[in-house]
């Protein structure tokens, strides 16, 4: 009689034991998949946002420089871009941040009556905190350079300066 009574103990022992360890276990693998999530989505944001203002300075460079393509207070601006037949389109394209996401608009805009006539609007980087730009004129008054100030959680408060290729020879 004693030994299944000793027997029950041990099995007792050693169940508690393989509960304590699969609790171990499970609480250190949840924490290793938790600081990959966290990783992960910390990449993704940063990609975001580095390829969100790689788009912006794509924009930008490719802006008309005459000061009159360009609509000061929304970060408005027209752009030529060549199409693939070797046409050379226009099109007007807007920056602005709405809430905590950083939008880009393309459209139609009409300079006279600082509206849009038609647009598109895409969000392009979410978590924005803050967007601003300067536009740095030469000594005629035209637009050569775009000076952007951004500010996210991912990346912090960063400055980056946009040279225009329209109306300079290369």
């Amino acid at each position: 009689m004693k030994k299944p009574a000793f027997l029950l103990v041990q099995m007792l022992i050693y169940i508690a034991l393989l509960t304590l360890v699969t609790v171990m276990a499970t609480r250190f693998l949840g924490s290793l998949l938790v600081q990959q999530w966290q990783w992960r989505r910390s990449m993704t944001q940063k990609l975001q946002i580095s390829l969100g203002m790689d788009v912006l300075a794509r924009d930008v460079s490719a802006a008309r420089c005459e000061k009159r393509w360009w609509h000061l207070d929304d970060c408005v601006f027209r752009k030529d871009s060549i199409e693939a037949d070797g046409t050379v389109s226009t099109v007007d394209v807007g920056w602005q941040r709405k809430g905590e996401t950083l939008q880009r608009v393309e459209g139609d805009f009409d300079y006279k009556q600082g509206v849009w006539v038609e647009k598109t609007t895409s969000v392009v980087v979410e978590n924005m905190s803050s967007f601003a730009h300067h536009l740095v004129t030469n000594s005629v008054g035209n637009v050569v350079a775009v000076e952007v100030a951004y500010e996210t959680p991912a990346h912090g408060e960063r400055d980056i300066s946009v040279p225009l290729l329209n109306g300079r020879e290369l």
